[in-house]
């Protein structure tokens, strides 16, 4: 799931939220106030309040030495690093501002290398995490939330709590329970046959809400921070 959609002019996007991150604007005056003819009114609030504590969250990180998301892409093409297009392509790698790759991917209408992770090293991993939160979260489960890898180790606190608060909302555990347990007709767009959906029982609404990866993914999230950190994480802010 995406959280930025270009195509909606009204919508603040990651970048103009991280703009305003660096004048000095503090998130909770970001997420609640209006600014500049409503531009901060959102269709889905609560959405942008995720978006920007992940860019105030991770906006001290760098990817230094690493292997960036261009390197990367060279390194998927079997560039040889001694190859000036591989050295090219390194040098195109944002070391410090990891919002300038969202701007590419914001440019591009969301188009991005999806294999591009495979060739980072560490650094390159942990400095791409918060591009995906903002433009590929169906990436992270394959890629960055496994809790044997050494990537979580690097996480902050808020950085954890954001991630746990972000797959919340994309679970909408509640939500999805109570559509479950209601009828449903749908009109195919294609041939528009109207296609009927039964209802569920709570029980098989909760199974299969709970088999779902958001919400497993979720689950090892919590337990994971509450094994590193001693402590629970907070109850639903929703």
């Amino acid at each position: 799931m995406s959280l930025i959609d270009v195509s909606d002019g009204n919508r603040l996007t990651a970048t103009a939220l991280f703009n305003l991150h660096k004048q000095g604007r503090a998130m909770s005056d970001i997420s609640n106030t209006a600014d500049g003819g409503d531009i901060l009114l959102f269709d889905n609030p609560v959405w942008h309040a995720i978006e920007a504590r992940i860019i105030a969250a991770f906006s001290d990180v760098r990817l230094e030495d690493g292997i960036g998301y261009f390197e990367a892409n060279a390194k998927d093409d079997y560039l040889n690093p001694d190859d000036p297009c591989y050295q090219a392509e390194r040098a195109r790698d944002d070391r410090h501002d990891w919002m300038s790759l969202v701007r590419h991917i914001e440019a591009n209408d969301g188009r991005m290398n999806e294999c591009a992770h495979c060739f980072m090293d560490l650094k390159g991993l942990y400095f791409h995490l918060p591009v995906l939160l903002l433009t590929n979260t169906q990436l992270l489960s394959t890629y960055f939330l496994n809790p044997d890898t050494a990537l979580l180790d690097l996480l902050t606190p808020p950085q954890w709590e954001i991630l746990i608060d972000l797959y919340e909302y994309l679970v909408d555990y509640d939500w999805w329970i109570d559509h479950l347990m209601k009828e449903e007709e749908t009109q195919c767009r294609t041939c528009g046959k109207i296609k009927h959906r039964e209802s569920m029982t709570r029980a098989e609404a909760m199974a299969h809400v709970e088999n779902s990866e958001d919400f497993k993914i979720w689950q090892i999230l919590r337990n994971e921070y509450e094994v590193r950190f001693g402590r629970a994480t907070s109850p639903a802010r929703r």
